[in-house]
């Protein structure tokens, strides 16, 4: 039996949980609470109806009662303890197990109980220099610009686009939230100093011709950690490090790169497109155009991050058509995906 399960706080970036909602492994999505004065997506009454509803709502009718897990996530924006103090609390009282995302370890240090969960990552390879095994299924890799650039989503539509054609998928990631929907997380190795370049590459591969083997796969979709350009001098995104690291360890049939949300001029591009020949040795095939900005705070010295109108992005997915194949994944994504699994077609044996 599934357990229920509520995620807390609930933001946009978070709405492929409920978009994917039948594709989480031993979960059941039951409530996505938003916190006072946030966003409550009345925009997306019809698509969300039942299971958004803020932080009052769900105290006022003990909606607790009806959760066995609580998924503690962490927003774009900075937060501090007292966001979770509440809902933390009204856990403990009436026994819900706790899942929390690894970026909120340091933050809840204090408040871990022994029930707790981490989403981390306990995978483990052996560590050493060797031929890099072949994969000998087709390979979709995604990849991202930059961080926050929804990914993530694209990663879960192209999953659930070729489940739904009869193929079995496997995913590989680097976002633990995609291990409730029954993704592979890529082992620690990925982010160590402990190993040498090439001992990296080689673990990461053994790691993805582990979970062919393991899963036998018609398919394999890989999101790519990290984004692959520099932002300016003081946002350098590692300089492209991690999306260099794990692009060594296997060669993809197909590369969708995901873009924030704005109009590319044919130069720009051009120039995406060789960044991702000559430094990362794939070609770009698709662009997907996500639903956020990113903008640099001269104050803070980071990237601020928003979201855009849908029909605002359907119109740039259109503009920016006349250069590439372009798509969004809210925008009926379906024929894109029928022509990426076109040029697969030879690889993958008909069902």
């Amino acid at each position: 039996m599934k357990e229920r399960i509520a995620i807390y706080p609930f933001t946009r970036e978070l709405s492929s949980f409920i978009l994917y909602k039948d594709q989480l492994k031993n979960y059941e999505l039951v409530f996505a609470i938003t916190p006072r004065g946030w966003d409550k997506f009345e925009d997306q009454k019809d698509r969300f109806a039942k299971i958004v509803l803020d932080e009052d709502t769900f105290y006022l009718n003990q909606c607790i009662n009806y959760v066995d897990v609580l998924l503690l996530c962490k927003p774009i924006l900075n937060v501090d303890l007292s966001l979770y103090e509440n809902i933390i609390k009204l856990a403990k009282i009436n026994g819900v197990k706790v899942v929390y995302v690894e970026e909120l370890e340091a933050l809840l240090i204090n408040r871990i109980q022994n029930n707790w969960e981490c989403l981390k990552s306990h995978e483990i390879v052996e560590v050493k220099r060797q031929e890099q095994s072949s994969i000998e299924v087709p390979v979709i890799s995604v990849i991202g610009i930059g961080e926050n650039c929804e990914k993530w989503d694209v990663q879960l539509g192209l999953r659930d686009f070729f489940l739904k054609k009869g193929y079995k998928v496997s995913l590989i990631s680097n976002n633990k939230l995609l291990k409730l929907f029954g993704a592979s997380i890529f082992p620690p190795v990925i982010n160590s100093t402990e190993y040498k370049f090439e001992q990296q590459v080689g673990a990461i591969n053994s790691y993805i011709k582990k979970v062919e083997l393991m899963d036998s796969p018609d398919l394999i979709i890989i999101g790519v950690p990290g984004g692959i350009m520099r932002y300016n001098r003081y946002v350098h995104n590692g300089f492209g490090y991690a999306p260099f690291l794990v692009s060594n360890a296997f060669i993809p049939d197909i590369t969708v790169v995901s873009l924030y949300c704005g109009y590319y001029e044919k130069e720009q591009l051009e120039e995406i497109k060789r960044t991702c020949l000559y430094k990362l040795g794939v070609n770009a095939n698709y662009f997907h155009i996500s639903s956020k900005v990113s903008q640099y705070n001269l104050e803070s010295k980071q990237i601020d991050y928003f979201s855009i109108d849908q029909n605002y992005v359907n119109e740039l997915v259109e503009k920016n058509s006349i250069n590439g194949a372009f798509f969004n994944i809210n925008k009926e994504p379906k024929e894109v995906f029928q022509r990426i699994l076109e040029e697969l077609h030879h690889n993958i044996p008909v069902m």
